[in-house]
């Protein structure tokens, strides 16, 4: 796994909260990733496997930092993956 970037954006003026976009170069296979830093609402993570649009829960779980993929098909190397949570 490589790690692309790791971008913290503001929500709005004011907010104390920001919205983290965390971005990788998966390996073949690779079913997990780590975060930079704890969401603060899990329900809230989405992860993007080359631009597609994936959920918590269905497609992939969270525990602390830890990403784990689910679904039935396989991260391919080099696949662009982005989790945008919130931190």
């Amino acid at each position: 796994m490589t790690r692309t970037d790791a971008t913290t954006k503001s929500t709005g003026t004011g907010s104390s909260d920001t919205i983290t976009d965390e971005s990788f170069i998966a390996t073949a296979g690779q079913t997990s990733f780590i975060l930079t830093n704890v969401p603060k609402n899990n329900s809230d993570i989405i992860m993007f496997v080359n631009n597609a649009t994936y959920i918590v829960g269905n497609d992939f779980s969270i525990s602390g930092v830890t990403i784990t993929w689910l679904e039935n098909f396989l991260i391919s190397s080099n696949d662009i993956i982005t989790i945008r949570y919130p931190a």
